[in-house]
Parts: C-alpha cells; structure tokens; sequence
C-alpha cells in the first residue's frame, strides 16, 4: 500500500499509530465517525506487509463499523484496532495489556471487542485491565464469543436473499460454500447443516476444516474452487477484499453472504455482481450479529446503546454525546470502578439479558432491512447509503 492510497481511504475523524519500544506493540486506531456514540470495533491481530497495509485496512474497517452501528440502530461509532503480528508469541500477553492501558487512556472513547487473530483468552487479558471491552468471556460475566450471533444474521442474510431468488426462507436443500471455518465460519457451518444446507468448506487450516467437515458432513474443497462453485450461497468468512472486478466473470454462486468485513474490493464490484446475475447482502447487514451481542452485553453494566425505532438516538442517549468519551465517563464514574477497572458494577436485574434474547433481537434486525437490502441490491445499487 502506498501513501496513495492511504489518502484516498481517509475521511475520517481520527488516525493513531501507536509504537510501544518495551513490548514491541506496533497498533492503529481508527475513529471513522463518532455521530452516534464512541468507536466501537474489534481488534484485528494479523501480520501485515507494511504499516500502511494495517493503516488501510483499519481504514476501511471503521467505516464498515460505522455502517454496521447505524443499520443495527446502536449509539456507537464505527472504529477499528489493527495490531502488527510479527511472531513474537512472548510479548503477545504484554502487549494486550499495553493495549489495555491505551484503552484507559482514551477513557471510552474506544470500545474493542474480537475480529480475527484474536482468542477469547486474549480478551480475558484485555478486560481484566479495561472496563471498554466487549466480547468478553462468560466467566467474566460477559457474553462469551460473539461469533455465534454473527453466524445467526448471515442466516438471515441469506434467507432474505432465499425470499427474493425463489420466494421462500427455507433454507433446506440448498447449497453454500463457506470459505473460513474460524469463528464465524464454523458456527455457520453448524447453523446451516442443522437446516439441511449442502456444504462445501474452505480453510488454509487443514486441521481446522476438517473438525467442521466431520460434524457436519461437507465437503473439503480449495478457496478456488469454493470461489466459482455452483451454489446457492457463497459466504465468504474469512479476510476481506476478496472479489474484485476480474473474479466476478468467474463466480457461478446465485447470492454472496458472508461474515467477513469487505469482502469486495470495492463498491463498483457490487454493481458487476448485479449486472451478472448475483445477490449480493452487504456485509454490514448480514455479519451485525456480533455487535448486537456485544451491544447486549454493554448493555448489561449500565450502558443502553440502543437508538430508537426512528433511527435516531433516544433522548436518553443523545444529549450526553458531546465528543469522543462524553458519554461513556458520564456512565462508568462509579466508586468501584475508580478502584479497579476490573470490578464493574452489578447490573440490576431487570436489564440482564440472556444470549437468546440477543439472537431475538438479531432476528428482529434481520426482519427490518432484508427486503430493504434484497430490493436495493435487485436494483443494481450495491450497497446502502445510510444518511
């Protein structure tokens, strides 16, 4: 990636490069928008080939946040956190909890939860130290991994597609090829095999792919051939920028839903997607399960990240955003927490919510926006605009 292109990704709020010497810690913030609320996003821990490989690619991450925020009706932001990987499996624990302490330090202006490279044991660490952590284990009173709900709204996704290609949302007898079978993928994997989906499984892990395949009874296929397989639905759940405009003449799926983040180039691709034939669910849509768990399970130790039916903030919400942090230091100044970040409060009962009622709600979103989302793609617009 060139400084060209660094620019041309840039239209955001808030760019931070951070080098910490004594733990190697090589990371990128990005705030895309803070309209709604702090920076939410996960933390990406991945090997890139440059700095500003990992710049771009926080870039264009927040902003899929913000999109994803807004559509799921959340009075978050859109954010990112892009960690250098370079091996050093020693300083791994050292430098989450340098990144705890960065957290800290933006005092809620960013809230991270999990993205790819990152374990649930990696968010124990992260949250033992930093009240802004989402995602975190159940142990800890949190949610535990959020990749299951994410699974739960590519479901959707594709049902909502299924309605538009053949007017129905049973999914039975249809075909899907996922490639990634991490998190995200081995949960749909699982979801889908329980409505009788035929699958074809992709992994670079042959260990991996081969746990899911066993259980679910798919079939091992190469990325390739995954790629231009005849199917229903391609769900590609691993990395993004995966179909540019040179693959698309090749692809012979019928719909692309998946859970990883960009998984188009860029927008023009949508548009060749159209013009060949192929659905496309924006990924905003179909991969918003994760944040909605996570946004339950802030919701749980006092936060209420919910914005009204309208779309617009609540009264409650709105007023208290004024800047990055604002709204989050009004509600977390308590005596336990100024004691220790690790202590947080006990959340009244009659805001706990279960994980089903997190798949609920994913449901309900699923039924706001798929005939939006279906009807908008139809009409060759690739992905929505929300103002």
């Amino acid at each position: 990636m060139n400084k060209l292109t660094v620019d041309s990704e840039f239209e955001h709020e808030r760019l931070m490069c951070v080098r910490d010497e004594p733990t190697g810690l090589v990371a990128v913030f990005a705030f895309h928008s803070t309209r709604l609320g702090p920076a939410v996003g996960g933390m990406r821990y991945r090997r890139y080939g440059s700095l500003s490989e990992g710049m771009v690619d926080a870039l264009r991450l927040s902003r899929a946040m913000t999109l994803k925020n807004a559509a799921a009706r959340l009075a978050w932001g859109g954010g990112k956190l892009c960690v250098l990987e370079d091996g050093d499996v020693a300083r791994r624990s050292s430098r989450l909890l340098r990144l705890a302490e960065l957290l800290n330090d933006l005092d809620g202006a960013y809230i991270v939860g999990k993205d790819v490279g990152v374990t649930m044991a990696d968010m124990d660490v992260l949250a033992e130290r930093s009240p802004w952590v989402v995602g975190v284990p159940v142990e800890r009173g949190g949610l535990g991994d959020p990749s299951p709900a994410t699974a739960t709204t590519v479901i959707g996704g594709m049902e909502a597609a299924a309605q538009q290609m053949y007017d129905t949302t049973d999914l039975s007898g249809m075909s899907a090829a996922i490639i990634g079978v991490g998190g995200v993928g081995a949960s749909l994997a699982d979801q889908l095999a329980e409505r009788g989906v035929r699958l074809l499984l992709a992994d670079t892990d042959t260990d991996r792919v081969g746990i899911v395949a066993a259980r679910t009874n798919g079939e091992i296929v190469s990325t390739d051939t995954a790629s231009t397989a005849e199917v229903d639905f391609l769900a590609p759940c691993a990395t993004g920028e995966m179909f540019g405009a040179d693959d698309v003449r090749g692809l012979r799926c019928r719909a692309i839903v998946g859970g990883a983040n960009n998984p188009l180039v860029d927008d023009s691709v949508a548009l060749l997607l159209h013009s060949a034939g192929i659905h496309y669910v924006p990924d905003f849509l179909s991969n918003s399960g994760g944040v909605i768990q996570n946004a339950v399970e802030f919701n749980r130790w006092g936060s209420m990240p919910w914005t009204s039916c309208s779309g617009r903030p609540t009264l409650e919400l709105a007023p208290s955003w004024r800047g990055p942090g604002a709204m989050a230091r009004r509600r977390w100044r308590s005596p336990a927490r100024r004691r220790s970040p690790s202590l947080r409060p006990e959340p009244p009962p009659h805001r706990l919510r279960s994980a089903r009622e997190c798949g609920s709600l994913a449901e309900q979103l699923r039924a706001r926006t798929s005939k939006t989302v279906c009807r908008r793609v139809s009409l060759g617009r690739g992905r929505p605009h929300l103002s």
